[in-house]
């Protein structure tokens, strides 16, 4: 028999946040057949004894390497057997109801491609969930503040949607939660494995809406998304592979000038940012007041700018 979802989990050095993600999966996929398929990128902490002893019926995929997130889903694409397939990222946890609400709602639009959820974080408070391509201009609005001055305004506005509560077709989708459909992976090739972490997405929205398919974000399911946060702030963190993905998604669409004027924006707005951010910084920690959010803001913002250095040096 053929399942109705295939769910596709990339698994790298995240046990305890996966297993909350299983847990969620295994108690809230009523009234759907589904399989569960993790690619496992080379952990080693103890992730794969965990899934085999404690979530024996998942499928459980080992790649002998980290060899990305784009790359890695690709490789739970073509394991797939389901009509629908989710890319789930392994530090969220789903709701009730959010897979069969899923489902019965691509049924009833056969032109949506892509569907992603609200995100929230593990506070419940909203995380960014869909926003408009990643242009120069939103660049350029994102990096000077200046969609702050008038974000509803048609010029200025902000590129990620401020009506969390409204369905509406977007640009893009956040990856945590991101539903799409065999048809149109058949029709549009599977994630591009250029990016390594990062931008997938985007791109992946953008081929789709160009072949003529709808990208949706769809408010009445829900998935909790724990975000990094200050503890994967160091100067090797997976963040910074923002920047280039970014960059290379500039290349991709817009050519190599757009993509060079990218990176200069994105320069700029991590040295003003790190600017604004190192006088609270230094004056918490000389005052042990032991402000964390300030200095992991410093750092982080520091290490972005070694990080761009690094990357036309």
């Amino acid at each position: 028999m053929q399942p109705d979802l295939s769910v596709i989990i990339v698994n790298y050095n995240t046990r305890g946040l996966l297993r909350n993600c299983l847990e969620s999966l295994f108690k809230n996929g009523e009234e759907i057949y589904y399989e569960v398929i993790i690619v496992d990128n080379d952990s080693s902490d103890g992730s794969r004894e965990m899934i085999t002893r404690d979530f024996p019926t998942a499928r459980l995929i080992c790649n002998s390497e980290n060899s990305g997130f784009a790359k890695a889903n690709n490789v739970g694409l073509e394991a797939a057997t389901a009509e629908f397939i989710l890319l789930l990222n392994s530090d969220t946890v789903i709701t009730a109801g959010n897979l069969s609400s899923s489902i019965s709602y691509m049924h009833t639009q056969p032109d949506v491609g892509i569907l992603g959820s609200k995100v929230l974080n593990p506070d419940g408070t909203i995380q960014q969930s869909a926003r408009d391509f990643p242009t120069l201009w939103t660049l350029f609005l994102e990096t000077f503040f200046l969609y702050k001055i008038l974000p509803h305004s048609g010029l200025f506005r902000n590129p990620w949607i401020t009506d969390t509560d409204k369905e509406q077709d977007v640009d893009v989708v956040k990856g945590a939660y991101f539903l799409t459909r065999r048809k149109l992976i058949d029709e549009i090739g599977a994630l591009d494995e250029r990016f390594f972490l990062y931008s997938e997405e985007q791109d992946w929205c953008l081929r789709a809406k160009r072949s003529g398919w709808r990208v949706v974000y769809l408010p009445s399911i829900a998935t909790y998304h724990h975000d990094g946060g200050s503890s994967s702030i160091h100067r090797n963190s997976p963040k910074y592979y923002l920047f280039d993905s970014e960059f290379k998604y500039f290349q991709k669409h817009f050519g190599s000038a757009s993509a060079v004027a990218a990176r200069l924006l994105m320069f700029i707005g991590v040295v003003s940012r790190l600017l604004l951010w190192l006088p609270s910084g230094v004056i918490h920690n000389v005052a042990h007041n032991h402000s964390a959010r300030a200095w992991d803001k410093v750092r982080y913002y520091w290490f972005a700018v070694l990080h761009l250095l690094k990357s036309v040096i």
